[in-house]
């Protein structure tokens, strides 16, 4: 997978722009205002009964079609790819893109930052702190040197791996000893040498 989406999504982004996917992310995927919370509980599948919201509903980024995706080969989402030859959608959760002429969930840059902006907004609304906490995404000089450098370097001269089978051990050392010194581990042994004195002396009697 990489930064760069694959060859379909480039070519639906030269022929129509990043804005269909940023206009589906900013109303029913992003929740910036309480309209958008109401909008984005009233989606559901296009073609499953009123009832039902159908799994994992997904958003063609061709046209206006919701469609739920119950698995690889099966879901109203496929039907709709099958019947319109729309092969991009929108994973209508964390705004995925999905190919189906690929397959898989692609990954593009520009719909990154699309998804780091409203998920700010988002956050700020929600009057949540979670956007300050985002996984590291390298950049393309990031990249080059994990190309160059894929094996771990070993800084301080040491074996990290041995330090770290040492500090579980160590780690389950201590909770043992804590388990010998407990209350609880006092009680249960006083109770066991109970019971063999009260066995030995049945079979004394």
């Amino acid at each position: 997978m990489t930064e760069n989406g694959c060859i379909h999504l480039n070519n639906f982004k030269a022929a129509k722009g990043i804005q269909p996917y940023k206009t589906i992310y900013s109303f029913i995927i992003s929740c910036t205002s309480p309209e958008s919370r109401k909008r984005k509980a009233r989606v559901k599948c296009s073609m499953c009964c009123p009832q039902s919201y159908g799994p994992r509903l997904h958003s063609c980024l061709h046209c206006i079609f919701f469609g739920c995706y119950m698995g690889p080969c099966s879901g109203h989402i496929h039907d709709h790819v099958q019947l319109k030859k729309h092969y991009l959608a929108v994973e209508l959760v964390y705004g995925k893109i999905m190919c189906f002429q690929c397959k898989d969930y692609v990954h593009d840059s520009e719909c990154t930052e699309i998804e780091f902006q409203y998920r700010q907004k988002s956050s700020r609304f929600l009057q949540s702190s979670s956007w300050l906490y985002e996984l590291w995404c390298p950049d393309q000089i990031e990249l080059e040197l994990l190309r160059r450098n894929p094996y771990r370097r070993n800084i301080w001269g040491t074996n990290s791996t041995a330090l770290q089978r040492m500090r579980i051990d160590l780690r389950r050392l201590v909770l043992r000893l804590d388990w010998f010194s407990s209350a609880e581990h006092l009680r249960q042994s006083r109770q066991s040498r109970y019971e063999v004195n009260l066995s030995r002396t049945v079979r004394a009697d």
